[in-house]
C-alpha cells in the first residue's frame, strides 16, 4: 500500500499577516524587488519576507505582476514550497512564484506562478499576458540599447574576414583537387573528432581448451594523434564567405550610425523585436563562422602538416603517404617522386577577428 501524502503545516507568525500597505504606486512596489529576491535567496521563505502581506486577496482584487522568482535549488531539491495566501497558507505549495502588486490595497504579495488562477482565471490570464509583453519588450530594448551602437564594429570585423574566408575557400577546393590527382582518400580515416589512428601488433591472451593461457599476436587499430583542422579534408564544401556576406546584409540594414539612439527610441514593439531577433541571430551566425574558420584553418599550419607527416610514415599507417609544410606549400604525395603541392596564399594568414563586445540576448525565462 503507498503511504499516504502527509501535509506538513508551517506556522506563520502573525506579523506576516499584517497587511503592509506600503506601496501605493508600482514604483514604490518595484523599488522593493530586489530585497525580496535577495530575502528568497538567503532563506528560502517567501512568507515572512518584510514586505509580503499573507493574507488572501479580497474578492474582486486584480494583480499586477510585477516580478518573478524561483526558491533556491536546495529548497526545491527538498520539496521544502512555500505556501501562499491565495489558495494554501499554510502548507508548502509553489517552487515558482510571481511578485504580485495588488492596487487597491496597496500591498505585496508573493504567490505561486498560476495560483491567483483559481480566484479569478480572467484576471490572472490578463495579468499574466502583461507581464510577459513587458518582459519582452525590457528584454529586446536592453538588448538593442546595449548593442545597436555596435553593430558598426560587428560589419568591421566581418569585412576584414570575408578575404580569409575566401582564401580559406580556395585552399580547401584546391587541396581537394589535388587529393584526386594522387588518388589520396583521406577522410574514412579521420575520426569525428580529427583522431589518426595506426595498427600495431599486440599480444592478446587466450586460454587453450585445457584452460591454459597463451598469448597471440593480433592486429589492432589505435590512436595515434588529433590532426588539428581537420574539417578541411573531412568537410566536402566550406561555405564561410557566403554565410560572412549574407550576415553583412542583414546588419547594414540596422546600421544608423550616430543616430542609433534616435532611431531605436521610434520603434514600435514589432519592430523592436524584429530588429533584436534579427541582430542576434546575424551576430551568432558570423561568430560561428568566425570560429569555425580560425579552426578550419589550423589545418594549413606546420604542426597539422607535421602530424599528417609523422602518421603517413608510421609503419601502421593505414594509407602511407609524404606530406611536407616549407612556409608557402603544402605538398603530400606516395613517395617523394611523385609529389602535388597547394599553395599558402598571403590572404590565408589575415587576421580573424573576434566580436567579443556584443552582449547575447537574455534567454527568455520559463
Amino acid at each position: 500500500m503507498p503511504r499516504e501524502l502527509k501535509l506538513e503545516r508551517i506556522e506563520i507568525r502573525p506579523v506576516c499577516r499584517t497587511v503592509k500597505d506600503w506601496f501605493p504606486t508600482r514604483e514604490s512596489a518595484e523599488a522593493v524587488i530586489p530585497a525580496i529576491l535577495a530575502h528568497i535567496k538567503a532563506t528560502g521563505r517567501t512568507y515572512d519576507c518584510f514586505c509580503h502581506t499573507h493574507t488572501p486577496p479580497p474578492e474582486g482584487a486584480v494583480p499586477v505582476y510585477i516580478g518573478e522568482f524561483s526558491l533556491p535549488d536546495r529548497f526545491l531539491k527538498a520539496k521544502r514550497f512555500s505556501p501562499c495566501p491565495c489558495c494554501w497558507p499554510e502548507v508548502g505549495k509553489f517552487g515558482h512564484g510571481r511578485i504580485a502588486w495588488f492596487r487597491d490595497e496597496r500591498v505585496i504579495r508573493l504567490i505561486g506562478e498560476d495560483c491567483f488562477q483559481s480566484l479569478n482565471p480572467e484576471a490572472h490570464r490578463q495579468a499574466r499576458s502583461i507581464y510577459e509583453a513587458e518582459r519582452e519588450r525590457r528584454r529586446t530594448t536592453e538588448f538593442l540599447l546595449s548593442n545597436a551602437g555596435n553593430v558598426p564594429r560587428v560589419l568591421n570585423v566581418i569585412r576584414e574576414a570575408v578575404p580569409v574566408a575566401k582564401a580559406i575557400e580556395l585552399f580547401h577546393d584546391l587541396l581537394h583537387d589535388r587529393f584526386k590527382t594522387v588518388a589520396l582518400s583521406l577522410r574514412p580515416w579521420i575520426g569525428s573528432n580529427g583522431e589518426l589512428s595506426v595498427w600495431l601488433q599486440e599480444e592478446d591472451f587466450r586460454r587453450e581448451t585445457s584452460d591454459q593461457m597463451y598469448t597471440k599476436e593480433v592486429s589492432a587499430m589505435r590512436p595515434f594523434a588529433i590532426l588539428q583542422g581537420f574539417e578541411m579534408v573531412t568537410r566536402a564544401k566550406l561555405h564561410f564567405s557566403n554565410v560572412l556576406e549574407r550576415c553583412t546584409e542583414q546588419l547594414m540594414e540596422y546600421d544608423y550610425g550616430p543616430g542609433w539612439r534616435i532611431k531605436i527610441a521610434a520603434f514600435d514593439d514589432e519592430q523592436r523585436a524584429e530588429a533584436a531577433d534579427t541582430l542576434s541571430k546575424a551576430v551568432k551566425a558570423a561568430r560561428d563562422i568566425l570560429a569555425k574558420m580560425r579552426e578550419v584553418r589550423r589545418f594549413t599550419e606546420p604542426i597539422a602538416i607535421n602530424t599528417l607527416r609523422n602518421w603517413g610514415s608510421h609503419r601502421g599507417c593505414p594509407i602511407p603517404f609524404n606530406y611536407s609544410h616549407n612556409g608557402s606549400t603544402i605538398t603530400f604525395g606516395p613517395s617523394d617522386y611523385k609529389m602535388v603541392g597547394v599553395p599558402l596564399s598571403s590572404d590565408l594568414q589575415l587576421h580573424i577577428g573576434e566580436i567579443e563586445f556584443w552582449t547575447p540576448m537574455e534567454h527568455k525565462r520559463r
